[in-house]
């Protein structure tokens, strides 16, 4: 017969917890590394998890006309560094730099 262990409900809470904690800790995502190059796939994902949307179809004719920064590996594989494209979208954010907002804000001046 096994031996028999008694605990108080606080006990028995603190080891679970404790127990939870290591085996999270074991099992940790790789994702905690962040990439410097990033596929167009992952580049997008990136963009989109950092608050920028952003589409497939708009970064292929955004690299088309040289407009986001990106490398050619390989002659075909495009590639993007994780601290061009933070650049980048900064960039893309200032009003000075975005005709939208440029000509909304002009508009405005000329209702007043």
């Amino acid at each position: 017969m096994d031996d028999l262990v008694l605990l108080k409900k606080g006990d028995l809470a603190d080891l679970i917890d404790t127990a939870i904690t290591k085996a999270l800790a074991r099992n940790k995502p790789a994702e905690q590394v962040r990439k410097n190059t990033l596929s167009l796939d992952e580049a997008v994902d990136y963009l989109n998890e950092n608050g920028f949307s952003i589409a497939k179809s708009t970064i292929y004719k955004l690299t088309s006309t040289n407009q986001i920064p990106f490398h050619r590996f390989g002659g075909r594989k495009i590639v993007f560094r994780t601290d061009e494209l933070d650049e980048w979208a900064g960039e893309q954010l200032i009003p000075e730099n975005n005709s939208v907002c440029h000509n909304v804000a002009r508009s405005a001046r000329r209702k007043m």
